[in-house]
C-alpha cells in the first residue's frame, strides 16, 4: 500500500492541474485493467507496484495533465473497481484513498469544475475552522458494496476518516444512479452530529437530487453539516 501512498506526493509537486472528463474514460479504464490483469502475478506487493508505476505513466501523459491529485484518485478508484470485477488473479481488497488533501472525489464526474471548486474550497474553510474531516464521493456504481449505506461505512472506516480529534470526520456518499445520498460519521463526530441529524439534513437535500441538482444538494447538506458542530 505505500507505494500508492508514495506516487500521491510526487505528483502534486510534478504537475498542474484539470479534471479527466473525455468520454472514453470508461474504455481507457477498460483497456488499462485488461493490461494490468494480463501482467499480474499472484504476489500483493508486485500488483499494487505495477498498478503504481502504470497509472503513474497515464497521469502524466498529456491527456491526465491537469489536477493530479484528483485525476489520479478517479483513475485509480475506476481501475480497481473494474479489476474487482473483470480480474480473477486481483488481491487487493480495498480501494486505497492516496491523498490526504482529498476532499472530494468525484468517480463519476457529477460536478463542473466551477462545482468541484466551490465545494473543495467550502470543506477547507470548514476544515480549518471546525477542526472537522469532510469527505464528499460520488459514485455511479457502488460494487462490490450492497448499498450505499454499506459502501459509505466501509470506505469511510477503510480511509480512516476522523483525522482530527476534537470533532472527528463525516464522510458524504451521492449515489447518483439511485438517488440517494448517506452521510457517515465516524465515532468523535456522532456525539455532536447525530445518526437522526444526518437522516434529516439528508431529507432537506432530496429536493435537489430530484431535480438533478446535485451540486446544490451536496452544499446544502456540507452547509448543514457545519451549523450542526
Amino acid at each position: 500500500m505505500k507505494h500508492l501512498i508514495i506516487i500521491f506526493f510526487f505528483l502534486i509537486f510534478s504537475c498542474k492541474s484539470q479534471r479527466i472528463t473525455t468520454t472514453n474514460e470508461l474504455d481507457k479504464v477498460g483497456n488499462l485493467a485488461t493490461e494490468f490483469c494480463e501482467k499480474f502475478d499472484g504476489n500483493l506487493e508486485n500488483q499494487i507496484k505495477l498498478q503504481t508505476d502504470l497509472i503513474q505513466k497515464e497521469v502524466l501523459r498529456d491527456s491526465f495533465n491537469q489536477d493530479v491529485v484528483r485525476n489520479l484518485n478517479t483513475l485509480n478508484y475506476r481501475l480497481t473497481r473494474n479489476l474487482w470485477k473483470n480480474c480473477s488473479k486481483y488481491k487487493l481488497k480495498s480501494y486505497s484513498l492516496g491523498s490526504l488533501h482529498t476532499r472530494v472525489l468525484d468517480i463519476d464526474n457529477t460536478l463542473s469544475i466551477d462545482e468541484f471548486e466551490k465545494l473543495e474550497s467550502k470543506i477547507e474553510e470548514i476544515e480549518s475552522l471546525k477542526n472537522i474531516q469532510i469527505i464528499i464521493v460520488t459514485i455511479d456504481d457502488l460494487f462490490p458494496y450492497k448499498n450505499v449505506t454499506e459502501y459509505s461505512i466501509e470506505q469511510g472506516n477503510y480511509w480512516k476518516i476522523g483525522k482530527y480529534p476534537e470533532n472527528g470526520g463525516v464522510i458524504i456518499v451521492l449515489d447518483k444512479n439511485d438517488r440517494k445520498i448517506r452521510i457517515s460519521t465516524d465515532n468523535t463526530l456522532r456525539q455532536k452530529l447525530t445518526d437522526n441529524e444526518c437522516d434529516l439534513i439528508v431529507q432537506n437535500a432530496m429536493s435537489y437530487l430530484k431535480d438533478n441538482k446535485y451540486f446544490n444538494g451536496l452544499l446544502e447538506i456540507v452547509n448543514e453539516i457545519n451549523k450542526n458542530i
